[in-house]
């Protein structure tokens, strides 16, 4: 049997050796050290990432401030930046809304429904004007609404980030539609019928399909024509087949500063 016999003493390091790789590494650890300090100096200098107008200060110079790298620690807050130029508008629609929405694009065969008017808290008509962006993948199960968001330019600084204000959507282009006062249309079982003045002055009931309410006045859908003459005065004493001496009364807006939907 063969016997090997193997020297370690060549394998072990000298003495200076062990001391050049400890030094070496301690210029290393340093030289770290440096590259950390130069990272740290370079961000003590914050540029705004957009234009906009900046809030309080949280801080003055000299306070001490924290921050982590990794955001495992609380930073300190040194002030809110706000953009100026456009503002988002958050809101949240119905399912009814949204299901209406989706069924008149589909109507109209194309990306369609973008633009939304905005009035503020204290405008009784929507004279802003932005465009729809987003909308939610899913539904809010326990509100029953959708998160949808839209884009306003603010050139006159009206829109102040963290306001409510009223938003309505055109969900098709304007058309012509026939309204009348809400308190001449009168419920008939499940229909609705309308006193009208025949061309010989004597009251006739028409029966009208109705739509939506806007500022006091109910859309007609069908039922009635342009040349028809609505009784909107002395209901209650018209009676079918009498004859009346007409006159014409002005049709007064009842603006409602509470419809379309409130967002932020």
């Amino acid at each position: 049997m063969a016997v090997i016999s193997l020297d370690f003493s060549s394998v072990a390091c000298c003495p200076s050796t062990i001391r050049c790789r400890a030094a070496q590494a301690a210029v290393d650890d340093a030289l770290a050290a440096v590259r950390d300090a130069r990272f740290d100096l370079d961000h003590t200098r914050i540029t705004a990432p957009f234009t906009g107008r900046i809030g309080t200060h949280e801080v003055s110079v000299g306070n001490l401030i924290s921050g982590s790298r990794a955001g495992t620690s609380p930073t300190t807050l040194l002030a809110t930046l706000v953009s100026t130029g456009s503002v988002y508008l958050n809101f949240d629609m119905s399912e009814a809304d949204y299901k209406t929405l989706l069924r008149d694009r589909q109507k109209q065969g194309g990306p369609l429904a973008e633009k939304v008017q905005i009035a503020l808290a204290d405008e009784n008509h929507f004279i802003h004007e932005g465009t729809l962006d987003f909308i939610d993948n899913t539904l809010d199960r326990t509100s029953g609404t959708i998160h949808a968001r839209a884009t306003a330019p603010d050139a006159d600084g009206l829109l102040t980030p963290g306001g409510f204000a009223r938003v309505r959507l055109e969900v098709a282009p304007p058309t012509l539609t026939l309204l009348v006062p809400d308190v001449s249309v009168l419920p008939d079982q499940s229909d609705h019928i309308v006193l009208t003045v025949a061309s010989n002055n004597v009251v006739t009931p028409k029966l009208v399909q109705i739509g939506d309410l806007r500022d006091g006045l109910r859309v007609i859908r069908s039922g009635l024509t342009t040349s028809d003459r609505v009784i909107v005065r002395g209901i209650p004493t018209a009676r079918t087949g009498a004859a009346v001496s007409p006159h014409a009364e002005p049709i007064e807006l009842t603006p409602n500063p509470n419809r379309g939907s409130v967002g932020s």
